[in-house]
Order: structure tokens, then sequence, then C-alpha cells
């Protein structure tokens, strides 16, 4: 089951800083927000992920135009960590995907909605989204 994770104002990323996430990947059906949901071991699995401006329709933040960052397992851009356990409070595998300086210095700063998505034929899920705020710093 996908979750959502949005980055809050308390985790700022700004336009051409470092950015890392990390993704915990939960037994299809299972509910985030129970202590107890049983983990999915994601360490032979392949993923895709993507960034993309969003908009605000009502109350909800929607993807527009083409992803303006993409990453995938295949090109070593998305790795898996730690080590897995069924048990949620003992995983610490994590699937974590990290942007370069390089890759952030051409954003502007507005919300963006990100999405990490299982990859594998026949598999294809998504397994975690949410937004982004990304700040431009004001030169002085």
């Amino acid at each position: 089951m996908p979750f959502e994770d949005s980055l809050s104002l308390d985790d700022p990323v700004f336009v051409g800083d470092r950015m890392v996430i990390e993704y915990e990947v939960f037994r299809r059906g299972e509910d985030r927000d129970n202590a107890h949901a049983v983990m999915e071991d994601v360490s032979s699995w392949t993923f895709s992920w993507a960034l993309r401006k969003a908009v605000k329709r009502v109350d909800v933040y929607r993807a527009v135009g083409p992803a303006v960052i993409s990453k995938s397992t295949s090109g070593g851009e998305i790795v898996v960590v730690g080590a897995f356990n069924t048990d949620r409070a003992l995983n610490m595998q994590r699937v974590r995907v990290t942007c370069t300086t390089t890759e952030t210095a051409p954003l502007v700063g507005a919300t963006y909605v990100h999405g990490l998505k299982r990859a594998d034929a026949g598999f294809e899920d998504t397994n975690g989204f949410g937004t982004i705020p990304v700040f431009a710093l004001v030169a002085a």
C-alpha cells in the first residue's frame, strides 16, 4: 500500500542543496500507522522515482508536467540500505533516493510531488509519495 510521506517545513530543502529521502516499504495492505505493521523485504526489487512540480487543487497537490528529476535502481541512483526485519521496530531497511546539488540547482522555490514506484515487471506499484517544499534563498 503506498503511503504519503510529505516533508515538512522542519525538513527544509533549498535550491542547490543535496536532498535525501528514505522510504519504509510495508507489506501490501498493512497500515503504516500501526506500530506492528509487517515490513516487506525489498532488497531484490527495482525502483523508479520522480520529482514533479505541483499545483494545489482545492486542498490537494497534483503533479504537473514532466519529471524535473528522475531516478532508478538500474542507474544506481536508488539504493536499499539497512538490515531487514519483518518487525517494524527492528527493521532498519530503507529505500534511499539521493539528489545531488547539481540536480537540485535548476529547481525553483515551489512545492514538488515525489513518488517511489516498484519497477519490476508485473509488480508495478507506488510505494510512497508526498510533497516537498523547496525554498530559494534570496541574494542579499
